[in-house]
């Protein structure tokens, strides 16, 4: 028993550190289903494009969570996801999902249409804007991302990200 309570306030104290350090550093923990958990630190990417990962906060339009207790603006919290496509790409909605530059973008197919509070973009093409990215992640099926809501703009990101350590690499 004196081992499992050591255990449990070595853990405690490892992540208040590193929640500390991580401020400084510019380290992110990641715990959800979009993107494999873990830690990930922020790089340095004067241009975000296609196959970056970012961190960005979402508004109210691109979360089905209630606010509070987030960083972000209107209490959100930051949302961790991979660039699929940015300015001038042309990005087509269709029943298949979603389609970049004439490429279809695995995993990308809708589940669901009905999604309550957030705003489902109908099928059809459009431009990528010289300030918006779109972004989708494959490693969840239910992901909410640009494939419902449209592209992101670019002053919703945070930074561009790389994994550090990851606790579960594939769903």
């Amino acid at each position: 028993m004196r081992r499992l309570v050591f255990s449990v306030w070595a853990l405690a104290f490892a992540l208040a550190l590193l929640a500390g350090l991580g401020r400084k550093e510019g380290l992110v923990l990641i715990a959800g289903e979009s993107m494999p958990n873990g830690i990930w630190v922020r790089v340095a990417d004067d241009q975000i494009g296609k196959g970056d990962i970012v961190t960005f906060c979402p508004n109210s339009a691109q979360t089905l969570k209630t606010a509070g207790g987030g960083r972000c603006p209107g209490g959100y919290r930051r949302v961790l996801k991979p660039v699929v496509a940015s300015a001038g790409d042309i990005v087509v909605i269709d029943g298949g999902g979603v389609v970049v530059n004439n490429h279809r973008v695995p995993g990308s197919t809708r589940i669901d249409a009905s999604l309550g509070a957030v705003s489902v973009l109908p099928f059809g093409t459009s431009e990528v804007g010289e300030d918006e990215v779109w972004v989708i992640s494959s490693h969840h099926s239910a992901s909410l991302d640009s494939r419902y809501y449209g592209p992101i703009h670019i002053e919703q990101v945070i930074s561009a990200v790389q994994p550090l350590f990851l606790l579960s690499a594939e769903k």
